[in-house]
């Protein structure tokens, strides 16, 4: 876009106001606020059970990326304690506070040093017989300086329940009547015009597992027009949408993609 937008034309969106000429008539979704962890959070994530063992309320979602596995490092350091001394555990929303975000990319720069804080101050108060509370100034912390070789080369964890498909996904969820659903659409932009033209119906409820076609307008994108299928498993969405065979009605685009990102030429048909 930077080749067809002149300076000009960037002036003139500026001037009618940038956010109305790009958004007007769109529904922005409402973007939750992403507070960064502070120490007062991570008390929430640590708890001493007794018997110098401990538990880890992992304050984000392991999807593989070694979260887990890294978070634990930090906090059998900070601790004090063996790597068998910490049991983690994936919480729910009624277990922790709220955190930054469910997911996984800046997890170790965002919550490794309040989560090491916390357990620092956590350690003192374990070895005073007390209870850590907010306000307080953590000591001097052991991680990341900290020499421990038996934590050099820790197992992964959750891998092995991983590995024998022990734990429950979202993918794994079932409820009682639960379909899935798909929604086909010509393999165009949805700027241009699009709706399906001829599919073979029989042979898609004739698939194991077909539930139902679904013509709607509420399924359309842009200009293009799709068709829904409803099948009882994922498997079944494939299969039903191979047996379909849609094919396309689509409009040819009457001009050419450098056309279509003229915005000066826009702006002359209509300059809002």
């Amino acid at each position: 876009m930077s080749a067809v937008l002149s300076r000009r034309g960037w002036l003139q969106l500026s001037g009618a106001g940038l956010t109305v000429a790009l958004f007007g008539g769109c529904a922005l979704p409402v973007i939750p606020k992403r507070p960064a962890p502070s120490l007062d959070d991570a008390l929430g994530w640590v708890r001493h059970d007794g018997d110098g063992r401990y538990t880890l309320w992992l304050p984000r979602v392991e999807m593989g990326q070694g979260i887990l596995t890294a978070l634990e490092q930090v906090a059998c350091v900070e601790l004090g304690v063996g790597w068998d001394a910490v049991d983690v555990q994936l919480p729910g929303t009624r277990d922790i506070g709220r955190v930054k975000a469910t997911v996984g990319s800046d997890s170790i720069k965002d919550f490794a040093l309040p989560l090491a804080q916390g357990c620092a101050l956590l350690r003192e108060a374990v070895a005073r017989g007390s209870f850590p509370a907010v306000g307080d100034t953590p000591p001097l912390l052991r991680w990341p300086a900290a020499h421990r070789p038996d934590l050099a080369d820790p197992p992964l964890a959750q891998g092995r329940a991983i590995v024998t498909g022990r734990p429950l996904y979202v993918a794994d969820v079932r409820r009682p009547g639960m379909v899935f659903g798909r929604v086909l659409y010509a393999p165009l932009s949805p700027e241009f015009a699009s709706a399906p033209r001829v599919f073979d119906a029989a042979a898609a409820q004739a698939q194991p597992g077909f539930g139902a076609l679904v013509h709607d307008e509420r399924l359309g994108q842009g200009q293009a027009r799709g068709v829904g299928i409803v099948a009882a498993t994922l498997g079944a969405l494939d299969r039903i949408e191979r047996a379909l065979a849609v094919q396309w009605q689509t409009q040819e685009p009457k001009a050419g993609w450098r056309e279509l990102l003229d915005i000066d030429a826009r702006l002359a048909q209509d300059p809002r």
